[in-house]
Parts: C-alpha cells; sequence; structure tokens
C-alpha cells in the first residue's frame, strides 16, 4: 500500500529455532480512515479518549445485557409456572415459545454489540478526522498528553506505575525522516557543557 501503514503482532519463540506469530493486525489510513492512533502496551487511557469508554467499562456493560436477559427469561418462566390459572398443554406451550426466544439471545447480544461499536465509531470519528488535520507540532503534543495521562492515572489508580517518568517524542514523516520534537538527556545539560561544547 502506498499509504501510511502498520502492522502488529506478537512473537513466541518455539522450540527448534522457530518463531510463532499471532494476535497479527493490520490497518492502513486510505478513502474511510482519515488518521488511525494506535496505543501499546497501556491502552486504556487513550481507548477511553477515542471511543468514550474503557474496555472494563465496556465489558461490564455487555456481560449485564446478557445477565438481565437471562433473568428476563428465568422470571417468565417462574411466573408461568407459579400461576395455577395456566395449566397442562397451555402451560408447555407456553414454555416451547418462551424457550425459542431465550434462544434468540445470541442474536440480541450480537445487536447490542453492534451497537456499543456504532456509538463508538461516532464519537471517535470526528476526533480522528482531527488529528488527521493537526500539525506535526499539535500531533506530538497530543501524543505526549495523551501519554501523561496515562501515567497520571496509573500513578493515582494503582501500585505498580507502568507508565512514568519523561516523555520522548518523536515524529516520523515522509519527507523528514525521524525526527525528535522531545528528548531528554541521561544527563543535566547545565553539568555537563563540554558535550555540547564540542
Amino acid at each position: 500500500s502506498l499509504s501510511p501503514s502498520y502492522t502488529q503482532f506478537s512473537l513466541s519463540y518455539l522450540y527448534d529455532n522457530e518463531f510463532h506469530i499471532f494476535n497479527k493486525e493490520e490497518d492502513h489510513i486510505g478513502d474511510e480512515t482519515a488518521s488511525i492512533v494506535k496505543p501499546l502496551a497501556q491502552v486504556d487511557v487513550i481507548t477511553t479518549f477515542l471511543n468514550s469508554i474503557d474496555l472494563d467499562t465496556e465489558l461490564n456493560i455487555k456481560g449485564y445485557f446478557n445477565e438481565m436477559q437471562d433473568k428476563y427469561y428465568e422470571n417468565i418462566i417462574s411466573a408461568i409456572k407459579n400461576n395455577k390459572k395456566i395449566k397442562g398443554k397451555n402451560e408447555q406451550y407456553i414454555l416451547n415459545e418462551i424457550n425459542k426466544l431465550s434462544s434468540t439471545n445470541e442474536g440480541l447480544n450480537v445487536s447490542f454489540e453492534d451497537f456499543i461499536n456504532k456509538l463508538k465509531v461516532e464519537h471517535s470519528a470526528p476526533i480522528l478526522n482531527s488529528i488527521a488535520s493537526l500539525p506535526y507540532e499539535e500531533l506530538s503534543n497530543l501524543a505526549e498528553s495523551l501519554i501523561k495521562i496515562t501515567s497520571l492515572k496509573v500513578k493515582v489508580q494503582s501500585d505498580l506505575e507502568t507508565v512514568g517518568g519523561d516523555v520522548d517524542v518523536a515524529i516520523i514523516t515522509k519527507g523528514d525522516g525521524f525526527i525528535w520534537t522531545k528528548r531528554k538527556h541521561y544527563f543535566e545539560a547545565d553539568l555537563n557543557p563540554q558535550f555540547f561544547n564540542r
């Protein structure tokens, strides 16, 4: 592809000098995609920024929806069995019809997941379109800000700081190649003037 693209995968070393590639994911900028924001490693804050919902909350909502459906049918079946006016063939017919309805839960689940995905796309599309038109300096600031917010969240939420410290930022363009826009030094510049006087 002539347009910017990425390929991401996990690599595992196996016996007999063989590597195993899995979780392969590819994407590229094209007619329908103006830009791509791809978080790696600690993805929750950036995913929430883009989709308006974090993965844990999304999974909890989907789980609650499934649980609610199951309880709904259980309550109906219980009400029918406890109703003394519904007996014999009538009761069996109604229970069979309810079982048919409950077997369509999978379709409802897919429909609900499609709805959640539609909401995510509606939220992320304007953001991605705006990102596509940002100048390089603003892209650099956005990337740094998202990493800093991730670092702050990890710091206040967890004992294990998986993101932290100074943030290095680089931009890779077709014309200029790899350019640092922000880079920390491993020493204090003021204490080592001889390094810069070479």
